[in-house]
């Protein structure tokens, strides 16, 4: 697991020789090494404990809107968005907490549908945090 954790760390940090990429494509990346470097069970474990969209995570709404996912988690498959940008106009937006765990907190009107590179938008992510 200590392996898992570390290369998981070193695919998301920013290092003096390449950028971090983000934590859904580090997952995917774990996932893919799962049958020949690592424990797949272990790396499953380690998936489900982080959740599919880790903390800090881009993600982009059906409404097509861009969040951040939120630290206030309560459920890995339903979390907490801290929406800032519409895709559509290409602006930011005053920030708004969507708990998906919540029946009226916005799921029936919205979900995730997917992430979204930071660099490609040029959002900062943590900054939101």
């Amino acid at each position: 697991m200590a392996s898992i954790v570390d290369v998981y760390d070193a695919l998301t940090s920013n290092r003096a020789y390449h950028s971090g990429m983000d934590p859904v494509a580090a997952l995917k990346k774990l996932f893919e090494w799962s049958k020949s470097h690592f424990s797949e069970e272990l790396v499953h474990h380690f998936i489900r404990t982080i959740g599919i969209f880790p903390v800090g995570s881009l993600v982009s709404l059906r409404s097509g809107r861009i969040g951040v996912v939120d630290p206030d988690n309560k459920d890995l498959l339903h979390p907490t968005v801290r929406v800032i940008f519409d895709m559509n106009s290409c602006r930011y937006l005053p920030p708004q907490d969507i708990d998906f765990t919540r029946a009226g907190g916005g799921r029936l009107a919205d979900q995730i549908v997917g992430h979204e590179s930071p660099q490609r938008w040029g959002i900062d992510p943590y900054a939101y945090l």
